[in-house]
């Protein structure tokens, strides 16, 4: 490189060691100045202008079009959720069937048709206000005798009422022809509210399960309820304890209208920051 920015006019001849030291500083003071330079268009690349637009009383056509970064405030601040929010929730089939109908079948078997007092712990109904969870036991010696009372225990008895009163075990009934049936789904034990949430509802999808109920009981049949219409499944296992905490809701059905929250809203204004190049 022979180029000499530095070059002295004074001395138009001079020595080899003055010259190569202005040759050096020539060759410095050029790669200074790239380097300024790709600094100055670096830094004027990263650079940004920002804008802040402010719209008063946006449509909602106008609101669409806006950036999502966009800021709008409210007119009204309390909107109430019926405005905008339609709710149409779909219960489960069971809650509005045959089965909880006031003169139904179903409730004339559980309550009318059949009035059985006996103290059988496998009676259909299993209300423990006809009985009680413990019972007295009389032990005789040989010349005094005491009475102490037992709990009621259920699951092959390795589940005792006095401990654990959520024990329970399937339900059976005695058939015409003198022999046990095992009713699929349902469960008794120590308190009717626990015997409900163990069960599931295996039996009333069951044309076979009710038929058989209600030949020992009624003289005509109940319809079963449609397994595809539930989204509780298995039906086989889902229990009511399941079914119960999700309110018996089959699908919420929540629409959000969000029009008329716009509408309610009415923004006063909408104001977005947009940033650009130099």
């Amino acid at each position: 490189m022979t180029l000499n920015i530095f070059e002295n006019v004074d001395r138009p001849n001079p020595s080899n060691e003055e010259l190569n030291t202005q040759r050096k500083w020539t060759r410095a003071y050029v790669v200074v100045l790239i380097i300024i330079i790709a600094s100055v268009i670096y830094i004027t690349m990263l650079s940004y202008r920002t804008d802040t637009t402010t719209l008063e009383k946006p449509t909602l056509d106008v609101y669409a079009k806006l950036p999502k970064s966009a800021d709008c405030f409210c007119t009204n601040l309390s909107i109430p959720y019926h405005t905008f929010v339609n709710f149409n929730p779909q219960l489960h089939e069971v809650c509005k069937n045959h089965f909880i109908e006031p003169d139904g079948e179903w409730m004339s078997l559980l309550y009318d048709s059949y009035e059985d007092q006996r103290h059988n712990k496998r009676n259909l109904r299993t209300f423990q206000a006809l009985t009680t969870n413990w019972h007295p036991v009389v032990a005789h010696e040989a010349t005094s005798g005491w009475i102490y009372m037992q709990a009621e225990k259920y699951n092959l008895s390795s589940c005792n009422c006095a401990t654990m009163p959520g024990c329970v075990e399937p339900m059976s009934l005695e058939l015409n022809t003198g022999s046990n049936w095992t009713v699929p789904g349902m469960m008794i034990g120590c308190l009717p509210l626990e015997s409900m949430l163990e069960s599931t509802l295996e039996c009333i999808y069951d044309q076979y399960c009710l038929n058989t109920i209600t030949q020992i009981f009624l003289a005509e049949s109940i319809q079963p309820l449609f397994s595809t219409r539930t989204r509780f499944k298995p039906i086989n296992t889902t229990k009511l304890t399941t079914i119960a905490s999700e309110l018996f809701i089959e699908d919420w059905g929540v629409e959000f209208i969000y029009e008329k929250y716009f509408a309610s809203c009415q923004p006063k204004t909408c104001s977005y920051v947009l940033s650009e190049r130099f």
